[in-house]
């Protein structure tokens, strides 16, 4: 086993985004974008800066909209292959699934930490929010130019 080489392992279990997929029908969860950059672009640069030289995206649903994207890592200088797992799967039955993989050296795993639920109500009310302290501040205009 080579112990200096480092590769990610990312699980994505379809019920963790079934929420999200339910807000953005038309693309994978991981291909929402924020700010400019689908949200998987930001798990692979996190890889890249941990030291990884693969990457391996593991999920128990349909990602065909995400391997056309990614491809095979070439794009961002670090090798990407996919895998399939079952949702019943546990961690372990997942590390065993993915033994060769896993085996080349140190491995991160990152799974359930990729979106956090939120409710579909909207706000249009922003003031409501507003602690005590906030209403009570006073914002004075300072004119440096009398006259």
């Amino acid at each position: 086993m080579n112990t200096g080489s480092v590769q990610t392992l990312i699980v994505l279990r379809e019920e963790e985004h079934a929420w999200l997929q339910d807000l953005f029908r038309s693309r994978h969860p991981m291909l929402v974008t924020l700010c400019n950059k689908p949200f998987i672009e930001y798990l692979i640069d996190f890889a890249i800066l941990s030291g990884s030289e693969a990457l391996r995206i593991a999920s128990d649903s349909p990602i065909t909209d995400l391997e056309n994207y990614c491809g095979n890592g070439s794009r961002w200088g670090i090798t990407i292959d996919y895998a399939h797992i079952l949702p019943e799967d546990d961690q372990e039955r997942l590390l065993e699934k993915n033994r060769q993989f896993c085996s080349r050296g140190k491995t991160m795993l990152i799974e359930k930490t990729l979106f956090v639920p939120t409710t579909k109500k909207t706000t249009t009310d922003y003031g409501s929010g507003l602690s005590g302290r906030s209403r009570g501040f006073r914002h004075e205009r300072i004119n440096h130019h009398p006259g």
